[in-house]
């Protein structure tokens, strides 16, 4: 018998957007943990009749719904308060408000037990958790659907994810909705779940962690974590150079396969609009230094309707969208797959801590923590000053 299900697609071309969960009308498929710890399909052969649906709305078998059209702005949200909970400018927040007041849901990733996962709220408090990055990939078990039924009660729902979870949603509705809205971010890869419980189990204690990045007034945007000790209520933070997940998330060598063969990372967009990190930010000399801000692509008609009832609440200006391309490679290509990604899971799971820390974690010196702590105090516009100075002896 031909095998007419998601099992004879080539694993590292599986996203894992769930889709095919969610579609399966008999339960025959759930995912679970392969020996590195990312969710594939599993199929439950007494229970799938071979009905091919799975396969039909497989990713690979659709080009991605994409858009040409775009406004590249550098932007940052007018409320202090509401930009300082989001990793850049705050603008995902603008967008959620514009939402609930129209009676809307919002979905997007929350971390909690140091499990990254969908959720759908109208909630405040659930809005505050989605907010910052989750440098890990959620989970979308029964999301679709959830949204779906919304959709179809007429009710706006904003959707906000990666460019795969985007394109996954598109595929699973079958058609075009007006009362659905589609934020993609700009996304360089994702690791897995296991992997960030297993590192920070080796930390001595039980921590949560509360979030991935870290805005200061001296150093802007941290690539920092800060972890809870569930214990005593205490906070650790801790620096991407001091952190393997951390390590290994940066130089690329733990992500998924299908990471590094992403048709997402392009300029054309699946969201109808797009929120990221401005690389070219300190170039502008019309943007104050110290100010954290966001890149925001407007893709289509309906993304501008969105920009257009927001950003009276937005400091922004157009951006230069060639040169946002050229300094943010996942705008143009997918994150390079480095040849220690052959070892690594192998050597994290079978190899003691201490020597998988000293393969694959960047040594600082006790000079380099030094210089850190330092400039930790000196306010960015110095610090951009003194460069410039630099630069020029």
């Amino acid at each position: 018998m031909i095998i007419n299900n998601v099992s004879v697609i080539d694993k590292k071309d599986c996203t894992g957007c769930g889709v095919c969960h969610d579609v399966c009308s008999f339960q025959a498929i759930e995912f679970r943990e392969d020996e590195e710890g990312f969710l594939y399909p599993s199929i439950d052969k007494n229970r799938c009749t071979n009905c091919g649906k799975c396969l039909k709305k497989c990713q690979i078998n659709y080009d991605e719904d994409t858009s040409t059209q775009k406004l590249c702005y550098i932007a940052y949200n007018k409320n202090d308060v509401e930009s300082e909970k989001s990793t850049s400018g705050g603008v995902f927040p603008l967008i959620t408000k514009y939402v609930l007041e129209k009676k809307g849901y919002i979905c997007g990733a929350i971390i909690r037990n140091n499990d990254i996962f969908h959720i759908i709220s109208n909630d405040n408090n659930d809005l505050q958790l989605m907010q910052g990055s989750k440098y890990g990939q959620s989970n979308l078990k029964n999301i679709y659907n959830e949204i779906k039924d919304k959709l179809n009660r007429n009710i706006l729902c904003l959707f906000s994810g990666t460019p795969c979870q985007v394109n996954g949603l598109k595929i699973f509705l079958g058609k075009e909705y007006d009362n659905l809205i589609c934020v993609d971010i700009v996304c360089h890869g994702v690791p897995n779940n296991k992997l960030l419980k297993d590192d920070l189990s080796h930390y001595g204690t039980k921590y949560n962690v509360l979030s991935f990045r870290e805005k200061t007034k001296n150093n802007g945007t941290l690539y920092r974590m800060q972890l809870k000790d569930t214990e005593n209520n205490t906070i650790k933070k801790v620096y991407s150079t001091d952190s393997l997940y951390f390590n290994a998330f940066m130089n690329s060598v733990s992500l998924r396969e299908s990471c590094y063969r992403c048709k997402f990372a392009k300029m054309s967009r699946v969201g109808d609009v797009t929120l990221g990190d401005s690389a070219y930010s300190k170039n502008y000399s019309q943007l104050d230094p110290s100010k954290i801000v966001s890149l925001v692509l407007i893709n289509n008609a309906k993304g501008n309707k969105v920009w257009k009832q927001i950003s009276c609440d937005i400091n922004y200006f157009e951006g230069d969208f060639e040169k946002e391309i050229r300094e943010n490679k996942q705008l143009n290509r997918p994150s390079l797959r480095p040849n220690l990604r052959d070892e690594f899971y192998k050597d994290y799971y079978e190899k003691d801590y201490v020597s998988v820390c000293s393969k694959y974690k960047k040594k600082i010196t006790s000079v380099s923590k030094i210089k850190r702590y330092v400039k930790s105090f000196i306010p960015i516009k110095y610090k951009l000053f003194i460069k410039k100075k630099l630069r020029r002896k």
